[in-house]
């Protein structure tokens, strides 16, 4: 049975389409409505394929968020101290402080934290 549902290539064919996505589309962007209508098929599709298989039955920003905490803990990290000095980094980066900006990026990029400041603010991430 391991091969009689070509499990392989059907995770093969998701990768590929998640890799297409994750090039065209990235956290914070703007999209047009032709963007828009791609990613509403692609998820259409996705959500599809995600019920024959059983996958992807959490919303994305629930189960990447899970995953984080569950990061951070292996890690040895708290959601509330990485909070902290992300916003101790928008603060400097609003008094226009930018060495300690760049200071406190750093101490997160040390401690595998990722940090993209967007047009509606910033989002963090562990970096996976």
């Amino acid at each position: 049975m391991n091969d009689d549902f070509n499990t392989p290539e059907v995770f093969a064919v998701i990768f590929d389409m998640v890799r297409q996505i994750n090039t065209k589309f990235k956290h914070g962007g703007k999209f047009n409505p032709a963007d828009l209508g791609m990613a509403k098929s692609y998820l259409d599709w996705m959500a599809k394929l995600g019920g024959i298989l059983a996958l992807f039955q959490e919303k994305p920003a629930e189960f990447l968020r899970n995953l984080d905490d569950v990061l951070l803990e292996k890690m040895k990290l708290k959601r509330a101290d990485v909070d902290a000095i992300v916003n101790e980094r928008q603060a400097a980066r609003v008094a226009k402080d930018f060495a300690r900006s760049d200071e406190l990026r750093k101490v997160l990029t040390d401690k595998g934290i990722s940090v993209n400041d967007l047009p509606n603010g910033v989002y963090w991430e562990v970096t996976k």
